[in-house]
Order: C-alpha cells, then structure tokens, then sequence
C-alpha cells in the first residue's frame, strides 16, 4: 500500500499512521507526503515521492519521465512571460476553489501555481501558501483585472461562486464582471491535488491574459497533451462534460 501523508505534518504522525494501517491490513505501506508545486520545499517532496513510489514498483524511468516533463512544463511556461514588465502584468484572482468539497467566491488559492509560472499578480498571495477563505469585501478592494473560478464550484448550483457573481450587488461592480473577464478553469483540488489539471489550467490562464505569448497554443490540444502524458489519453473533454463545459470558457460576457 503506498499511503500520501500529508505535507507539513511531522513525519513520526505519518509513520505511526502507516503502521497502524501495516497491523491491520497485514500488508506493507509506504507513506510519503505528496508535496506540492507551490513552493521549491514542497515541490522537493513531490519528486521525492515521486521516486519512492518508482522504486516501490519497479518504474523509476517513468517517474524520473514525469519529473522532467513537470519541469519542462513549468519552464516554457515562465519562459513565455518573464519578459513582461511589473508594470504590465495582470491582477488576477481565483475563486471557487474545491476543498474537501465546492466552495463558493471566497475561497482561494493565495499560491495558485498557474499564476505563478505565468507571472500573473495574484491579489490574494498575501493569505499564505495554502487554501484561504477570504473576505468577501477584500475582494471588493483588490478588484482584479481578471477572475478565474474553479469550475466545481458548479455543484453548489446558484450558491456557488458563478451565481454569487451574477446576483450579489457588490460583487456584480467588480471591474472583471462588468467588462466580461471571468473564465472557468478545471477543477483540480478536492482532497488532493490533480498535478495534470494544474499543469493544464496554465496554459489556459496565459492564453488568457497574454495572448501574444500563447499564439502558439490552442488550450484544449494542449491540455489533452498532458492529460496523455499523465494518464495515456486526452480526457479533457470527458472531464469538461462533467461541468457543462465551461472549463476554459469565458463565463460572464
């Protein structure tokens, strides 16, 4: 059994926990953290895990193929804008981010790694590393060029943070509604973290905000790319069906 733990918690709570489930189960487990992309610390546990698992099971190649892809990935996409000066990069903010379940407008991502490797300005970077519920009125505030939301977010119905968006008054004055920029992403987040999905919404999210940089992509393909990479064929359309298809789609115009 190979067991993610969870990052930032001390490695003995993981290793007791795998040994409790070692004594009842009666089969071997692994436990690892699984890291994430948002920091060089939590992405050195990534790989880490990353090579255990490989080891584990006998496909160290395969897993040292998926390091360098993620890293091949992360540097054409910050090699696409580290040009653009402070000056002329976009506010931008995410909502409806899944957690343990939908979330409505406040929840975010203060380091969203697609804003990250495209050198967007996340106006929430200031909550942290992790997932943040926000203030309703800070985002008001900030007021971000552009929003991005998490289309899970779709399972809470008017609820969620598209309906917030159409029928709260304050939110509605928002410079990204009034003027139609606000597009879905896929979700990517629940329990865990889909690093395909991440990978994909960049893509989207620079075709966005820095179309003269993403000529060359066309979001979709090149999400179907990654997705047979990672999983050996192009589920985008499969996995944006179970959304209405409103991933990489403008949603308020």
């Amino acid at each position: 059994v190979l067991k993610a733990g969870t990052t930032g918690q001390p490695s003995a709570t993981n290793a007791v926990e795998a040994d409790t489930l070692q004594d009842k189960t009666d089969i071997p487990v692994i436990s690892f953290p699984y890291g994430s992309l948002k920091n060089e610390v939590q992405k050195a546990e990534m790989y880490s895990s990353l090579r255990i698992m490989g080891e584990v099971v006998g496909k160290q190649e395969r897993a040292e193929e998926i390091i360098a892809y993620v890293e091949a990935t992360m540097e054409d996409l910050e090699n696409r804008t580290a040009d653009i000066p402070e000056s002329e990069r976009k506010t931008v903010y995410v909502g409806g981010v899944s957690s343990a379940g939908a979330h409505g407008i406040i929840s975010t991502e203060p380091a969203y790694p697609p804003f990250l490797w495209v050198n967007a300005n996340n106006v929430a970077a200031g909550m942290g590393a992790d997932h943040a519920d926000i203030a309703k009125e800070a985002l008001v505030d900030w007021d971000p060029e552009y929003i991005f939301i998490d289309i899970g977010t779709l399972q809470l119905g008017n609820e969620g943070a598209i309906g917030e968006l159409k029928t709260d008054p304050s939110l509605k004055g928002l410079s990204a509604v009034k003027n139609g920029r606000v597009y879905g992403v896929i979700p990517y987040n629940f329990y865990s973290t889909n690093y395909e999905s991440v990978l994909a919404n960049a893509y989207f999210v620079g075709k966005v905000l820095y179309p003269d940089q993403f000529e060359d992509i066309d979001p979709e393909a090149k999400a179907d790319e990654i997705y047979t990479f990672f999983i050996g064929k192009p589920v985008f359309s499969d996995l944006n069906g179970q959304y209405n298809d409103m991933g990489f789609k403008q949603i308020l115009q």
